[in-house]
């Protein structure tokens, strides 16, 4: 490309300048090559931008790949100073297209490319992913273009490198824009000035020293992908934008006086513009940039570190709203979002109406908008989707992702607690630690949400039992939540919005969803008569998507469509759902196939979690020689009704499937027998006797505990097989849903017990991290069982063992066989069965240690009830006859040991949880400290608190105690401050000196006299 330099006001502009008389530019047709694929159509989205907007954006029709090549016309006219972004994209019916290329080209690069290729109408890009594109222009809109007036070539691309984080800052601006008051305004003139450097020919040496400025620290920026993470940037982004005002003040000073030409020129003319100062404070803040930057990422790093202990599992939904279904509730919700006005949102109606695909494609839209906090399907398909405390991980983890400061919150209070393990949590526990506690403490900050954040849930009905739905906390009014179906009544207590869906007002969704699907190719040839059978389709759908969704994966199978459309047909409207399963799986599953067909479909109904084609066939192929590849044919007949998510797992199309098959009032001879959990059980059983052994992940050194071992993850999915995951976790679910203890249980379980299988069991339980869980189900296992069987006496000492040693089993496998393994009582089951097998074990002489009663350290005298949390300090007096406990429900309570009642009321003062608790020397005071930041006194006699509460510290209270002769109370704190507090009313207090050790240690001394003048 031609430059020139730049020439003074009235000087005759130069031939080969670029003019422009026209002020659109006509886009008629984009081409691309592609290879055949007869079952997809492709469209193309063209966004038009202009001042970083976007201000139009077209969609093409869905075209075929026709020889090779997919070609799309257009009518499409751009505006002068725009920008052009094409997105290529596979058209799909039931979920999002899937992008294949995108390019963007700007307005000026098209006007370059035709003064240089004048005979030209056509422009080839190269697009992302290896794709080339041609586009075509019309041809007098080119020659429009190619006369008129002269534009000079922007000066920034004279620049080179340094013209890209000006470009960069730009990119940023909404980002940017969100920090402070002043940046917007500041982004918005920086705007006017980039549009006017592009217009520049002359570069000069004192823009290219403050640009170059710019670039040093731009490639810093670039890592900083969401600002909002970055705490202490923010003031060095004020700085920035402040520097950059400053310049752009001068500039549109400069620009009154002198012609826009010469806009740069007074760099070198005007003294006020100096750039070597300018540079200097440019340098500056490139190192205050470096600077704030380590520390921020040191703090998102322990941050990301605390979240990670969530471990969210989202399930993803299976399919979005068809183009132009749902139009109308759609509309209701995006207006309800935004609106701010109710907090809740309830959609209901009956079962396969689409609400499920209505939040999906809500959650979409909402995400786009920045509005969406969290989205949450709950589904029986799977013990971890049907949690509770699921739910709460999942919304928490999404929402600590888009709203920051909510983020850090969690993560400080995770940290905090070191024996955070949410599975150990009651809901109520969680939700209260995770949600409410961490948004009261921003609500009492002042740093409330600067947008609405809306938590979607679907399918709240299938979350957890109907008494665990009830026991639910509310949810606060800092959230917004859109139940899927039927929620319970203390939800509908709420502010909330109702919309119920109706059947009878779905037919045109319906009928749109059959129009659309009946256009793919595999229905072309009958294409007519297929359109003329809509009405009665959408009729016998009677309202229901899934009963569209359904029939049309059956028809799509169909060779004779026709035919199968009055197969479907043939019913009237009564339990026209269940019609439709008895006919697709009468014609996937032939009568020969009727019990292979109850085993496959039973495993994939039946199991706790979904599991893959491959996880189940190999699950299902132990022990009865039924081949891998029938079980794969099976599931292939089937796909009519279960699908394969994006974790590559099977899920049913829908919940109406679970209760056709397995409700015992459902004549079907398809129908689902619970007996099935039999035929799990033993498929479970068989799988860990053939795939557990010692040391099964490799582990290369026992000196680490689990979370230890940096590839852990890794090492257990290319160890630890899906179909062994699975037996570990769940063999003892199956066995106790299977029906009656009997001959047979014990008979399926003989091998198991006779080798060391079940400390092998125990280590992938350590390794899969549910240890605790499992400690808790072996206990109702052991009360299922019935008799004095062998198998009874083995899961009794395995609960035992693992209740005594649950902390080193959990954290560390080595630990099953170094330390808890030792320890086990000589004359056990355990030590008979195991030590044989480990003779280098640690040995540990204990003549006391012959049975598990012997290696009780301590025996329960008595147990306390009362709190309605956790309890989070406990201390005796000093005559030992009164305990003192501080809780999590805020409260401290006085406990007589004889009588093992609480003495008097609680007391209650606190407005978060009570950390540490502790008595004075004569018991007649308690001190405590709690999350709420205060250390408050408390007369033991009256439960009445003395005094004010003591402030001072600014963050958690997390240690307190009196001194000896009680005059004065040290607190320790998460601010990293100690500070003591004078109790005594005299004013002669004596001088604290002395009792600290030097400055130097790491935490930061503060004394602190209350009641002296």
């Amino acid at each position: 490309m031609k430059t020139t330099s730049q020439n003074p006001p009235g000087h005759k502009q130069s031939s080969d300048m670029l003019r422009l008389d026209s002020e659109q530019l006509h886009i008629m047709g984009l081409t691309m090559k592609h290879e055949n694929n007869f079952l997809r159509r492709f469209l193309v989205e063209i966004s038009v931008i202009k001042e970083f907007n976007i201000v139009k954006t077209y969609k093409s029709t869905k075209e075929p790949v026709k020889k090779g090549k997919l070609q799309w016309t257009l009518n499409i006219s751009v505006p002068i100073a725009s920008a052009i972004k094409f997105k290529v994209m596979k058209h799909h019916a039931f979920k999002p297209d899937e992008v294949i290329t995108t390019i963007s080209i700007s307005f000026l690069d098209i006007v370059k490319f035709f003064k240089e290729n004048q005979q030209s109408n056509t422009i080839d890009l190269q697009g992302s992913q290896g794709k080339k594109l041609c586009l075509s222009v019309e041809q007098k809109s080119i020659q429009a273009l190619l006369q008129g007036v002269t534009l000079p070539l922007p000066v920034l691309e004279r620049l080179g490198n340094a013209r890209q984080p000006v470009e960069f800052l730009l990119g940023i601006s909404d980002q940017l824009g969100e920090l402070n008051s002043i940046a917007k305004g500041v982004l918005t003139l920086f705007s006017k000035a980039y549009e006017q450097l592009e217009k520049q020919e002359l570069c000069t040496q004192q823009v290219a020293i403050l640009v170059d400025q710019i670039n040093l620290y731009a490639p810093i920026i670039r890592t900083a992908h969401d600002l909002e993470d970055f705490e202490n940037l923010q003031k060095v982004i004020q700085d920035i934008l402040h520097l950059i005002q400053e310049v752009l003040d001068a500039i549109f000073s400069y620009n009154e006086k002198h012609p826009i030409g010469q806009i740069w020129d007074l760099f070198k003319t005007e003294p006020s513009l100096d750039s070597e100062r300018f540079s200097t404070r440019f340098k500056d803040l490139l190192q205050a940039f470096s600077s704030s930057l380590a520390v921020d990422k040191a703090e998102q790093d322990q941050v990301e570190s605390a979240l990670n202990k969530l471990q969210p599992n989202l399930k993803q939904p299976a399919a979005f709203c068809a183009e132009n279904t749902c139009v109308d509730i759609l509309q209701v919700l995006d207006d309800w979002a935004k609106s701010q006005s109710d907090k809740l949102f309830w959609l209901h109606g009956v079962a396969g109406m689409g609400k499920s695909t209505i939040a999906a494609t809500l959650s979409n839209r909402l995400n786009v908008q920045k509005l969406l906090g969290g989205y949450h399907i709950c589904s029986r398909d799977s013990a971890t989707y049907q949690s509770p405390s699921q739910l709460v991980l999942n919304l928490c983890s999404q929402l600590a992702q888009v709203y920051k400061p909510f983020g850090r919150q969690i993560a400080k209070a995770i940290r905090a607690n070191n024996l955070f393990a949410p599975n150990g949590m009651q809901i109520t526990e969680l939700f209260d630690f995770l949600l409410i506690q961490p948004l009261e403490i921003l609500h009492s900050n002042q740093q409330k949400p600067t947008t609405v954040r809306i938590l979607i849930i679907d399918a709240l009905d299938e979350c957890g039992s109907s008494e665990e739905r009830h026991s639910d906390p509310k949810i606060g009014t800092s959230t917004q939540l859109l139940p899927s179906v039927n929620v319970e009544q203390h939800l509908q207590k709420e502010t909330a919005r109702t919309w119920s869906l109706d059947p009878t007002n779905n037919d045109s969704n319906i009928q749109q969803f059959f129009k659309l699907m009946f256009q793919q190719k595999d229905f072309k040839s009958d294409l007519d008569e297929l359109l003329g059978k809509i009405p009665a389709l959408t009729t016998q759908a009677s309202g229901l998507f899934i009963w569209a969704k359904t029939a049309y994966e059956y028809l799509k199978l169909s060779l004779d469509k026709v035919a199968a459309i009055n197969t479907l047909l043939q019913k009237g409207t009564f339990n026209n759902l269940h019609f439709l399963y008895e006919t697709v799986l009468k014609e996937a599953i032939p009568l020969q196939d009727r019990n292979i067909y109850q085993i496959v479909m039973g495993a994939i109904l039946l199991a706790q979690e979904p599991l893959s084609e491959k996880g189940i066939s190999r699950l299902l192929v132990v022990g009865n020689g039924l081949k891998e590849s029938i079980v794969v044919m099976v599931i292939s007949r089937l796909n009519t009704l279960i699908y394969v998510g994006k974790d590559e797992r099977l899920y049913i199309m829908h919940p109406s499937l679970r209760e056709y098959l397995t409700n015992s009032e459902v004549q079907s001879d398809f129908s689902i027998a619970q007996e099935q959990h039999y035929t799990l059980f033993v498929k479970t059983v068989g799988v860990m006797n053939q795939q557990l052994k010692f040391n099964i992940c490799e582990l290369k050194s026992s000196c680490e505990t689990n979370s230890e071992v940096k590839d852990l993850e890794e090492r257990v999915k290319s160890h630890v097989s899906e179909e062994l995951q699975y037996s570990a976790r769940y063999w003892m679910y199956h066995m106790m849903k299977s029906g009656e203890w009997s001959s047979n249980h014990d008979k399926a379980l003989e091998n198991l017990g006779s080798n060391n299988t079940l400390l092998y069991w125990i280590e992938v339980l350590s390794l899969l991290g549910c240890v605790r869980k499992t400690m808790l189900e072996l206990t109702k296992v052991v009360q299922w069982m019935k008799g004095d069987t062998k198998f009874r006496m083995y899961l009794d000492e395995i609960s035992t063992f693992l209740s005594q040693f649950i902390t080193p089993v959990s954290e560390s496998v080595c630990h099953i066989y170094i330390s808890a393994l030792a320890h086990v009582p000589e004359q056990s089951w355990m030590a008979k069965q195991f030590w044989g097998s480990f003779e280098k074990r640690l040995k540990i002489k204990n003549t006391e240690a012959q049975k598990w009663e012997g290696t009780q350290r301590y025996t329960r005298v008595l147990k306390l009830k009362g709190h309605d949390n956790y309890v989070r300090s406990v201390t005796f007096s000093s005559d030992n006859k009164y305990v003192v406990s501080g809780s999590s429900d805020k409260t401290i309570r006085i406990w007589d040991v004889e009588t093992r009642q609480q003495r008097g009321t609680e007391f209650r003062g606190h407005t978060s949880y009570v950390t540490s608790v502790a008595f004075s020397s004569d018991d007649k005071y308690v001190v405590s400290g709690s999350i709420d930041n205060t250390v408050r006194i408390w007369d033991v006699e009256t439960g009445q608190q003395k005094g004010i509460e003591f402030k001072g510290h600014t963050d958690y209270v997390r240690s307190v105690a009196f001194s000896s002769d009680d005059k004065y109370v040290v607190s320790g704190s998460d601010d990293v401050t100690i500070i003591v507090y004078i109790t005594t009313q005299s004013c002669n207090c004596p001088p604290i000196t002395g009792l600290f050790p030097s400055p130097t240690m790491v935490y930061q001394w503060s004394i602190v006299r209350l009641n002296c003048p």
